[in-house]
């Protein structure tokens, strides 16, 4: 059940990026509404993209993990 919360809490929050990404405007309008509507959107889908983490196995989670991601060394 809350996997389920998460995923729809998540595909219901990426919809309204979508949406709100469609917004145009000059530079000024377009910054406003980033930091209005936009930045609160991403950090919903963060906390619940991490939640779905923290509740998946490591043979489960098949994709980078945060940790990965900013440590991983380049060859």
């Amino acid at each position: 059940t809350e996997l389920s919360n998460l995923l729809t809490t998540l595909l219901t929050e990426h919809a309204k990026l979508k949406q709100q990404l469609k917004h145009t405007g000059d530079v000024a309008d377009e910054a406003t509404h980033i930091d209005d509507h936009v930045c609160a959107t991403m950090t919903a889908i963060r906390k619940a993209a991490d939640a779905i983490e923290d509740l998946c196995t490591v043979e489960e989670w098949n994709l980078p993990t945060y940790h990965e991601l900013l440590f991983i060394q380049c060859p």
